[in-house]
């Protein structure tokens, strides 16, 4: 038995089809008195086989919405809408997201069931390293779902980009103050959040 690894583009409907597949093999006979590695006798064959491949109906997903209240140097929340572009509901389905935002770390959420066209909202608890740019990140992820006859299956080519909110700044303006060298005193000013 051999594996062989296809494609299959999304605008493809669910079916059975034929594939013509070329196999070809070289291979060495021996007959009495000839030596080993001998090349006289090596030959080669190709044969042409037709195999079917199933296109099934199950549950694809994609992110269509991403959005984060996180900045730069801090945590939040990351919020991401997942919709099923598949022909068949997604049961019991665990969204895993790789969230990059300069590290990597890898969250799930449970979606109890998902039905054709539906869409449900997952949330995740991210942190943004500080000095990370505000730009679009990958937000990369897997959905792992149980399809109606209870076959574990893997969606794992969702990805959309997400951006982080810039870093949380201040601006400190001065104003009276009592401080004198070697003793106690009182400072006042005013802190502005930019």
């Amino acid at each position: 038995a051999f594996h062989v690894a296809v494609d299959v583009p999304e605008s493809v409907e669910a079916g059975t089809y034929d594939l013509d597949v070329e196999v070809r093999y070289s291979y060495r006979s021996f007959q009495g008195g000839e030596p080993i590695g001998s090349s006289a006798n090596e030959r080669t064959r190709t044969i042409t086989e037709t195999v079917e491949v199933e296109v099934k109906d199950e549950a694809r997903f994609d992110i269509v919405e991403a959005r984060t209240d996180a900045q730069v140097g801090d945590s939040g929340t990351l919020e991401a809408v997942i919709e099923n572009t598949g022909s068949e509901p997604a049961i019991d389905a665990e969204a895993a997201g790789d969230l990059r935002f300069s590290g990597a770390q890898t969250s799930t959420t449970r979606i109890s069931r998902l039905e054709p066209g539906a869409r449900a909202t997952v949330t995740y608890d991210v942190a943004v390293e500080p000095d990370s740019a505000v730009r679009q990140y990958s937000l990369g992820g897997r959905v792992e779902f149980e399809d109606p006859e209870g076959i574990t299956r893997v969606d794992e080519a969702i990805s959309l980009g997400v951006t982080p909110q810039a870093e949380q700044t201040f601006r400190i303006e001065s104003g009276e103050t009592t401080l004198r060298v070697g003793e106690d005193g009182d400072l006042r000013g005013t802190v502005t959040n930019e």
